[in-house]
């Protein structure tokens, strides 16, 4: 059966729901060194909820769960409790989430620190500009993307959309894989 991941199409700044038929939630990365992501994508700085600014260099060595989301995005929505889970299982082993936002525009600080609260979010978040959200979501406008990120900087999965009965597990795999490299 092709079951499909809600998305929201952020492509050209207006947001329409679709409907993501790629049946499994995830796009498998590969292993080679063009799935590194590019140096220019790593030291890009990123304003982060805090009031601070970090680089996904600066997570260099961890495994990361990167996800690219809106705080009006009704997938993302759902995805965000299974996000604030993963991070409580897996922190102690190495793993970092980090939340970045793709709409800076309409979600401003004090929208995206209401969701965060609503949300428990217990992980870093900051704001993609367009460049950056750009370059992660490699030609695809939809929203929520999940990249789960080696320890060496390479994307080991990439996640678009979310289902509930098949993202959560595809994704726990695959972050169990990266841990394990």
């Amino acid at each position: 059966m092709n079951e499909t991941n809600p998305t929201t199409n952020v492509a050209g700044g207006k947001a329409e729901p679709v409907l993501n038929a790629n049946g499994g939630a995830s796009v498998k990365a590969g292993s080679g060194t063009s799935n590194a992501l590019p140096a220019s994508v790593m030291s890009v700085e990123i304003k982060a909820l805090d009031g601070g600014a970090f680089k996904l260099s600066d997570y260099a060595g961890k495994v990361v769960v990167l996800d690219l989301w809106a705080t009006w995005c009704p997938p993302c929505r759902d995805e965000i409790p299974h996000l604030v889970e993963l991070s409580k299982e897996y922190q102690a082993q190495g793993l970092e989430v980090i939340g970045l936002d793709v709409d800076p525009l309409q979600d401003d600080a004090e929208t995206v620190r209401d969701f965060a609260q609503e949300f428990a979010i217990n992980y870093k978040i900051g704001w993609a500009e367009r460049d950056l959200a750009a370059s992660l979501m490699r030609g695809n406008g939809s929203i929520p993307q999940t990249l789960v990120i080696t320890r060496d900087g390479r994307v080991l999965e990439h996640f678009i959309g979310y289902h509930p009965r098949r993202t959560p597990a595809k994704m726990r795999q695959a972050i169990e894989q990266a841990l394990k490299m």
